[in-house]
């Protein structure tokens, strides 16, 4: 009941802040939460591969939310850092999240670790998820 309640505080602002601010024609808007993260994060890192955003951007997390917003008009390749990717021992999976994802409203919930992540509302990351399973079984053989 107490997660129930933690979530419910976590994703309230998160809901409210969404209806402030419409999603406009090719953009990906990203709502996420970080939920009993051993360790505090001041930003979210952002590596996209589409070509719209060079390098790497970030976005502060104030009261462990964060929003993201990129405008791009195809299916996009992001990587979401807790610590900063300049720095070469920060580029472990412990710190990191891969999506694959299309211009859409996306929920995020990280519980405990970064990348034990629930993500919602993106229909090409359930696909790559599904191809993930699939391909699992084969990657181990090798």
């Amino acid at each position: 009941m107490r997660k129930f309640i933690i979530l419910l505080f976590a994703i309230v602002p998160l809901v409210s802040s969404s209806q402030i601010k419409k999603r406009e024609q090719g953009e990906l808007v990203i709502h996420g939460a970080l939920i009993n993260l051993k360790e505090p994060v001041s930003h979210i890192y952002i590596i996209s591969l589409d070509g719209n955003v060079d390098g790497v951007d970030s976005v502060r997390v104030v009261n462990n939310t964060y929003n993201i917003r990129v405008q791009t008009e195809i299916t996009t390749l992001l990587t979401l850092y807790i610590k900063s990717p300049l720095v070469p021992e920060n580029l472990k999976n412990k710190y990191m999240l891969t999506l694959v994802v299309e211009p859409a409203t996306i929920m995020i919930s990280s519980q405990d670790s970064f990348p034990n992540a629930k993500i919602s509302g993106s229909k090409a990351y359930r696909e790559y998820n599904m191809l993930e399973i699939q391909r699992e079984p084969y990657s181990k053989r090798i």
